[in-house]
């Protein structure tokens, strides 16, 4: 599994006050098995006092154009680590 710099960062906020940053990150992995490339996305928060947390979910899309969509997504919706899943899992329920 390979991880690169932060595609986006954004701030999440409650009401007007910033409670942390959120990084989101594109990733990819070769399959051993087969010659086909995978991609997946994951997020890490860091809060206002240093606490941070970060969630990964691999082998979503076989393009990396369907999971920079996906990444958009998640940007656009700052969603954090603790909904990285529900979020992913509504967005392949849809395809």
């Amino acid at each position: 599994m390979q991880m690169k710099q932060p595609i986006a960062t954004a701030e999440v906020r409650e009401g007007e006050r910033c409670v942390g940053t959120a990084r989101y990150y594109l990733t990819n992995c070769s399959c051993q098995v087969a010659p086909v490339q995978t991609y997946g996305v994951s997020v890490s928060f860091t809060g206002e006092h240093g606490a941070s947390y970060s969630d990964q979910v691999d082998d979503i899309c076989v393009t990396q154009k369907q999971a920079e969509d996906l990444l958009h997504l998640l940007v656009t919706h700052t969603v954090t680590p603790v909904a990285l899943r529900d979020v992913v899992e509504d967005y392949l329920a849809a395809r």
